[in-house]
C-alpha cells in the first residue's frame, strides 16, 4: 500500500504543487490498489481539474514542465 501512496502523493505534487488531501488520497490510493484505474488515468482526471486548468490551462508547454520538475525535485527541467 505504501508505494501506492507514495505514487498518488507524487501526483498531487507534480499536478498541484501540493500534497494530498486525506480524503484524495485514500480514495485515489484504493482506485489505484484496487486496479480500478491506471497512474496515468489518475494523471489524466488530475489535468481536467478546475484546480490544474486554473494555474496551467494557458501555461506555454516549457514552463510547465519546468514547474512540474520544480515541484517535484526542486529545480527547473534539464
Amino acid at each position: 500500500m505504501a508505494n501506492y501512496v507514495s505514487m498518488v502523493q507524487e501526483l498531487y505534487v507534480a499536478y498541484f504543487s501540493r500534497p494530498a488531501d486525506p480524503k484524495g488520497l485514500a480514495f485515489w490510493t484504493d482506485k489505484l490498489e484496487n486496479k480500478i484505474v491506471s497512474h496515468e488515468e489518475i494523471a489524466a482526471s488530475f489535468a481536467q481539474t478546475g484546480e490544474y486548468k486554473a494555474a496551467y490551462f494557458e501555461v506555454d508547454k516549457t514552463v510547465l514542465v519546468n514547474e512540474i520538475y520544480h515541484n517535484l525535485f526542486g529545480r527547473p527541467a534539464e
